[in-house]
């Protein structure tokens, strides 16, 4: 029926009729789901009687839903029942090593962001929504231990995790991995340590951070004097040498992005925040002339130079200062 009939018929406006179509809808889904839960009764039955069949645990996973046909056929509250039906429910301790990468698939990288919108912004690292769904996964005063990549301290797409997620859970110890080598792997990483409670937002967080030039990229772990200094200090605030700092570092300033490791660095910090002025205030003009993250290297010869007159032109504006 055209819309305009419709709506002169039975005075609706469209939004109306789309509801009542909608509705008439899911009522159908409902009537669908309801016949499938039937049928599945009467097959969980039947297979209650006999789970000495081989065939078993197959039949057993399509009833939990599982689509084998499909990588993803993988239910947390399903495959851990236990775990999750329990008074306190969720896991006691996780501990984990997330992907070091950026969400690349561009179907995933939508539902990610649809399911975690918090922290999927833009380009994101996959370590955020594996932080989000294991806490999602923890018991109430459960502990989360990762070692990941220690990009989201410093580069814009940590920003959310670091400004909206970690000050709702008790992040309780930060350990900078930067200058210590992992045989076979090279990306930069820390270890982060939390528990799944509410924060108290007087408390700190301990942080250890490496201090530039006493990074040890070259011994191996069994052999390396900083990794063992880490080991021995990483729970003494107030330690420092030549190479390391340990120190409790306020929630409210860890819960402002970017982070940096060094404590030794806040005065500066401080001074510089404290002139209320950004770089942009200070510069004529800055840009960049190429970004290695998008686009190719590009280089000019001597001669190109000399044809569009570059030296000339630098010269100039160095006079006029």
């Amino acid at each position: 029926m055209p819309s305009h009939l419709a709506s002169r018929l039975f005075g609706e406006e469209v939004s109306d009729r789309e509801k009542r179509r909608l509705l008439a809808h899911e009522m159908e889904q409902i009537r669908e789901a309801l016949a499938k839960v039937e049928s599945d009764r009467k097959e969980a039955e039947k297979l209650a009687g006999r789970f000495l069949d081989p065939l078993f645990y197959p039949k057993l996973r399509r009833l939990e839903g599982a689509d084998f046909n499909s990588p993803f056929n993988f239910a947390w509250r399903l495959d851990f029942a236990g775990i999750f039906a329990r008074e306190k429910p969720g896991f006691d301790i996780i501990v984990g090593n997330p992907p070091f990468v950026t969400a690349r698939n561009p179907k995933k990288r939508e539902l990610y962001r649809e399911r975690w919108k918090e922290v999927c912004k833009g380009e994101f690292l996959l370590l955020c929504p594996f932080f989000t769904l294991s806490f999602e996964l923890l018991r109430s005063g459960g502990e989360l231990g990762f070692i990941v990549s220690n990009a989201f301290a410093k580069r814009v797409i940590g920003k959310p995790l670091v400004e909206k997620f970690f000050p709702k859970i008790d992040l309780q110890k930060l350990i900078d991995c930067s200058g210590l080598m992992f045989p076979g792997h090279g990306t930069p990483t820390c270890i982060a340590l939390g528990n799944n409670n509410k924060p108290n937002n007087e408390s700190s967080i301990r942080v250890t951070g490496i201090l530039p030039g006493g990074g040890d990229l070259r011994t191996p772990p069994e052999d390396s004097p900083l990794w063992h200094t880490i080991e021995k200090n990483h729970d003494e605030p107030g330690y420092t040498d030549s190479r390391v700092v340990v120190a409790d570092r306020p929630r409210a300033d860890m819960a402002i992005w970017p982070w940096n490791f060094d404590a030794t660095a806040q005065p500066t910090v401080k001074v510089l925040e404290s002139s209320g002025k950004t770089l942009k205030q200070y510069c004529e003009s800055f840009g960049s002339m190429f970004d290695t993250h998008k686009d190719d290297v590009f280089t000019l010869q001597e001669d190109g130079l000399g044809r569009i007159d570059a030296r000339t032109a630098v010269r100039k504006r160095s006079a006029g200062r």
